[in-house]
């Protein structure tokens, strides 16, 4: 596996998303031209987790559940947010934002808001004080970035940048189905690499994640 803190081209990735962050996270009027893109939306999928957000496992890497899609339908994903549910919206059948559950209404809506060019996926994390469910005069808030792109061949990149110099570098290692096989990641403020294998079951169901133990398996 690389050893990803001697990556000088995923460290110098990691450098350029950080500036992009600084630059952007005092922009107003750059964090308010993504907000139209909830207006715009016709299609919402609704769930109990971030189930279609980019990159995948990101639950079962922490040891949660990953969540499972609802029936249940909503007026508008504003509702859906204060009684505890993730909203996802899709646009000519692209993913581009998710509403997380928070509440009460007055707390700020938290949406991460996702564009694919090609084989990479940019997203970007945004508090909005003011929306459509509440009226406040305070500004939007840039909270992460994250670039997930093709590193090296059946390697899969997920760098997150955020507040206080937060920065997370993810290596997803593929198999020849196209499964993840494993994952590396590193994160701040730690300076060590932890290595995660995914296990799947014949029908390539993944079945657990394992590092030194069990951090995740099906229930």
């Amino acid at each position: 596996m690389i050893e990803i803190l001697k990556s000088v081209e995923l460290i110098e990735f990691m450098k350029e998303l950080k500036n992009d962050f600084n630059l952007k996270k005092g922009d107003v009027s750059f964090l308010n031209s993504h907000y139209p893109t909830i207006e715009k939306v016709k299609e919402w999928k609704y769930a109990t987790g971030p189930i279609f957000d980019q990159p995948p496992y990101s639950a079962e890497l922490a040891g949660f559940d990953p969540g499972r899609l609802l029936k249940k339908r909503y007026l508008t994903p504003f509702e859906a947010r204060l009684k505890g549910t993730y909203s996802s919206g899709f646009i000519s059948g692209a993913h581009v934002v998710t509403i997380s559950p928070s509440k009460p209404i007055e707390i700020p809506i938290m949406a991460t808001f996702f564009s694919t060019n090609g084989t990479s996926v940019d997203a970007i994390n945004i508090q909005y004080p003011n929306n459509d469910s509440y009226n406040s005069n305070k500004p939007p808030r840039l909270i992460g970035m994250r670039r997930i792109f093709d590193f090296q061949d059946s390697i899969r990149a997920c760098i997150i940048v955020g507040e206080r110099d937060a920065y997370s570098i993810d290596l997803f290692y593929l198999d020849g189905n196209g499964l993840v096989d494993s994952v590396s990641m590193v994160s701040a403020p730690y300076d060590f690499q932890s290595n995660c294998k995914f296990n799947y079951d014949s029908d390539g169901q993944l079945m657990s994640v394992t590092s030194n133990g069990i951090v995740w398996q099906r229930s």
